[in-house]
C-alpha cells in the first residue's frame, strides 16, 4: 500500500509542474471540496 501512495503523490508532483498549479491553489480546493 505505502508503494502505491508514493506513486499516487508523485503523479501528483509531476502534475502540479507539468500545468504550474501551485500548493495554495490545491489547498484551496481541498478546502472547498472538503466543505460540501
Amino acid at each position: 500500500m505505502i508503494k502505491e501512495i508514493a506513486d499516487v503523490l508523485i503523479c501528483i508532483e509531476m502534475l502540479k509542474q507539468m500545468y504550474m498549479i501551485s500548493e495554495d491553489k490545491i489547498n484551496k480546493w481541498i478546502e472547498k471540496k472538503q466543505a460540501k
